[in-house]
């Protein structure tokens, strides 16, 4: 406190300066940083693609229908250092889906028009695969391709809020080979873990667990269960494992739905079969909500 009474900025009388701990941000936000995953991957699919005519349907993000189908990038990367565990012991591939739109609907002239200069998250995640390896036409050149990644569940660009943005950050040479132990998301069958994964808990998003049976209360069938997903999946991103689970009604969380969903095969399964369509990025448009019964 100085002469004159005043307590000096910053501190509270009696109370000394304190110095956050590691992993707690400064004040100054030119220090923060996006949250991201980094990882080694090798590009598995790469192709342009008609949008599924189901995507031309309204949704959450417009509100009309598309004069035509559009067109996309379809673009899958398997990340080398991680799989999943299924509850029977099987594993599969940790994969994140990066593509995007070639063209957009302009609400205020009715037309599909390309994506341009002017699309932000497009030019960026387009600039990095082209400062990555120069060439990226035709796309299905980019198969088999390895590089280091960074995805962000959601990134800033401009003045907006881009959502499952995935990135190559540097080329690795075709011989290159993961070296050491891949890291394992165990998905788990205990109706206990998954109430904890439902609240929030039980370690990071990537290793929520999540029950392959349905714990206490009302239980609906696998099928009567599986009419839901298009209304409950709708909005989500198959890219966020943990979020699709934890989205799920206890109810609704049996053994055969979460494999499907770990492993992308109850995904790929609604799409066939017009339940959903696949955004570029991997987010899912559902259809309108299905009466359930037991």
């Amino acid at each position: 406190m100085t002469q004159d009474g005043a307590v000096p900025a910053g501190t509270l009388p009696g109370i000394p300066s304190a110095t956050p701990p590691a992993g707690v941000p400064s004040i100054d936000p030119r220090s923060w940083i996006e949250p991201k995953e980094t990882f080694p991957g090798r590009v598995i699919v790469s192709a342009y693609r008609l949008c599924d005519p189901k995507y031309m349907e309204p949704n959450q993000f417009r509100t009309v229908r598309l004069p035509r189908q559009i067109w996309q990038w379809d673009l899958r990367v398997e990340r080398l250092d991680a799989v999943y565990q299924l509850p029977d012991g099987s594993q599969v591939p940790v994969v994140r889906y990066g593509g995007y739109d070639l063209e957009r609907y302009n609400a205020r002239t009715g037309t599909i028009d390309p994506t341009n200069l002017r699309s932000n998250k497009e030019v960026l995640i387009g600039n990095a695969w082209v400062t990555c390896f120069t060439t990226i036409e035709p796309p299905e050149s980019l198969v088999g391709k390895m590089a280091d990644f960074e995805f962000y569940p959601s990134k800033r660009i401009s003045r907006n809020v881009a959502k499952n943005v995935l990135l190559p950050i540097k080329a690795l040479p075709p011989d290159w080979t993961f070296v050491g132990d891949k890291e394992v998301f165990v998905v788990t069958r205990e109706a206990q873990e998954a109430r904890q994964a439902a609240a929030g808990g039980g370690g990071s998003a990537a290793q929520s667990t999540a029950s392959t049976t349905a714990p206490t209360g009302v239980v609906v069938s696998v099928a009567a269960a599986t009419m839901q997903l298009p209304e409950l999946l709708h909005g989500k991103n198959r890219n966020d494992i943990a979020g699709l689970i934890n989205s799920l009604p206890s109810e609704v969380r049996h053994g055969d739905i979460i494999d499907g969903l770990i492993s992308g095969t109850l995904i790929e399964q609604l799409a066939r079969d017009g339940k959903i369509t696949l955004g570029a990025d991997g987010t899912i448009v559902g259809s309108q909500p299905v009466p359930a019964t037991a």
